[in-house]
């Protein structure tokens, strides 16, 4: 599930003309971001999404890939989706997959992760 970020805005933000971006080699943030289709930068990789199998991953230079991660935001139970692990000194980030279809033990109460298919490592 995902939202708009409305904090410090006076109006709600809207879903039109966004464009699913994860930082590219060269940036500096991990944030996997829905950015305004006109401020895509080259620090942002917005194509080459597919799914193999029900796996989303990022076809790049002919190898896929899949570096996403989550962090727990400051919202309980709440994990920030992230890409590419390398420079994040965060101790307690999770390593995910993101799949279409829904993990088998979707709801468990013993595992909180179990919203995003986590595997800690």
């Amino acid at each position: 599930m995902g939202s708009p970020n409305a904090t410090g805005l006076s109006s709600t933000p809207g879903w039109s003309n966004l464009t699913f971006a994860v930082p590219g080699p060269s940036a500096s943030s991990h944030d996997v971001q829905l950015l305004d289709s006109g401020n895509v930068t080259d620090s942002f990789v917005t194509s080459g999404f597919i799914f193999y199998g029900h796996f989303f991953m990022i076809q790049e230079s002919g190898s896929l890939q899949s570096q996403w991660y989550a962090v727990p935001s400051d919202t309980d139970g709440v994990y920030s989706l992230k890409w590419n692990t390398t420079g994040d000194s965060s101790s307690d980030k999770v390593i995910i997959t993101l799949r279409d279809i829904k993990p088998s033990n979707a709801g468990s109460n013993n595992n909180p992760a179990a919203e995003v298919d986590a595997t800690q490592t």
